[in-house]
């Protein structure tokens, strides 16, 4: 970026050298920051945002890390509990009937306690994988939203971010479509985007914003009266 500077480039092209480590809507920002002389102001807004972003990324790290983590305790309790059972000869009622009639698993539990134990640490660590991937491609679709807490979660996150950018390029004077459609290109949810595309063409064709958030159950009925005053 200081480089292209010293090229004599403006500073909203020359952050197109840091694409990869810059959020894409900073460009524009930066040229709407310029042209309405509050670019301090801009930065300011940004550097907030950015900080909410970091704190809820961190919130949903550490959920997830909790959920994997009770997976896999919960698994390894019940596996040294009923290796436990079967193996000091209490294996009666449910767990002398699972033996009965799993006997070649339940022996390989019973006489194979070394290879037993590495095998369910690397079923667990694949299950806890597996776990992570299944809530970071469901964050990205709408299926996301219907997950009990975490649906809730995510759609708190994705109308916080798309608050935040809305208003960031209304207070730097841009256009209510534009700042619409650079708060879509900041999400990653495909029923958040849509939600957005659907009031973006409703903003160009002259409806106020505080209509359409009313007539989209996606958007809370506060959202709308908020955006009405």
């Amino acid at each position: 970026v200081l480089a292209g500077l010293h090229e004599g480039k403006p500073l909203e092209r020359a952050l197109d050298a840091a694409a990869g480590l810059v959020p894409p809507e900073y460009p524009a920002l930066v040229e709407a920051g310029i042209r309405s002389g509050r670019l301090s102001e801009i930065f300011r807004q940004a550097q907030e945002r950015n900080a909410l972003i970091a704190d809820l990324k961190d919130r949903f790290s550490r959920l997830r890390i909790y959920l994997a983590a009770g997976l896999v305790l919960g698994a390894v309790i019940l596996g040294i509990s009923l290796w436990l059972a079967l193996q000091l000869g209490r294996g009666e009622g449910w767990t002398r009937s699972l033996v009965l009639r799993n006997p070649s698993i339940y022996g390989f539990v019973i006489g194979r306690p070394h290879l037993f134990f590495p095998a369910m640490g690397v079923l667990l660590a694949l299950g806890s994988w597996a776990l992570v991937a299944g809530l970071r491609w469901a964050s990205k679709r709408g299926i996301g939203y219907w997950i009990p807490v975490l649906g809730a979660l995510f759609r708190s996150r994705d109308l916080a971010l798309i608050c935040d950018v809305v208003g960031m390029r209304l207070r730097s004077g841009a256009q209510l479509p534009v700042a619409l459609e650079e708060a879509s290109g900041a999400l990653a949810n495909r029923r958040a985007k849509r939600e957005l595309a659907e009031a973006k063409q409703r903003a160009i064709e002259g409806a106020p914003l505080s209509d359409t958030l009313y007539r989209r159950p996606w958007f809370p009925r506060t959202l709308a009266w908020a955006a009405s005053n």
